[in-house]
C-alpha cells in the first residue's frame, strides 16, 4: 500500500537517491536535486513538499512539490514541480497520486495555501510534473 505524506528532514537522502536513480546525471537542474537544496525546501513555509513511501518497507517511492513564493503574495501562484517516482516503482499510479495530493492538500504551515488549492480546482488546474513521473 502507498502512503502519501508531507516529507521531513529524514526524507532528504531517499529524494536525493530517487533523483540519482530516475535522472542519472540528466536532470535539467541539477541545483534542485542536491541535498542542500532538497532539506531547504523541505523547511520552507512556502513549499510543500510531498514523498509516497510503501507503507510495509517504509522506503520512499517518489516525490513532488509545490513552490508558492512564485510571484506577488496575493498572486496565488504556485509552481508544481519535482515529481520523481523511482524507476522500480512506476506504472503503479504514485506520480498521478502525488499530483492530484498537491492539488488538494494544503500546507499545514499555512492557511494562504488552502485558497491557493481550491482556486486552481475552480479554475481547472493547470501545470504537471517535471518528467520521471510515474
Amino acid at each position: 500500500m502507498i502512503k502519501v505524506r508531507q516529507a521531513d528532514e529524514s526524507d532528504v537522502a531517499a529524494i536525493h537517491d530517487i533523483f540519482i536513480e530516475a535522472y542519472r546525471g540528466h536532470y535539467a537542474h541539477d541545483e534542485f536535486c542536491e541535498v542542500g537544496y532538497l532539506k531547504k525546501m523541505v523547511f520552507d513555509d512556502d513549499a510543500l513538499v510531498l514523498v509516497a513511501e510503501d507503507s510495509e518497507s517504509g522506503s520512499v517511492l517518489g516525490t513532488a512539490s509545490i513552490i508558492l513564493d512564485i510571484g506577488a503574495f496575493g498572486d496565488l501562484i504556485g509552481e508544481f514541480g519535482r515529481l520523481v517516482v523511482h524507476p522500480e516503482a512506476r506504472h503503479r499510479g504514485i506520480g498521478k497520486l502525488l499530483i492530484c495530493l498537491l492539488y488538494t492538500s494544503p500546507s499545514p504551515r499555512d492557511k494562504i495555501h488552502d485558497r491557493g488549492c481550491r482556486r486552481l480546482l475552480e479554475k481547472g488546474g493547470g501545470g504537471g510534473g517535471g518528467g520521471g513521473g510515474g
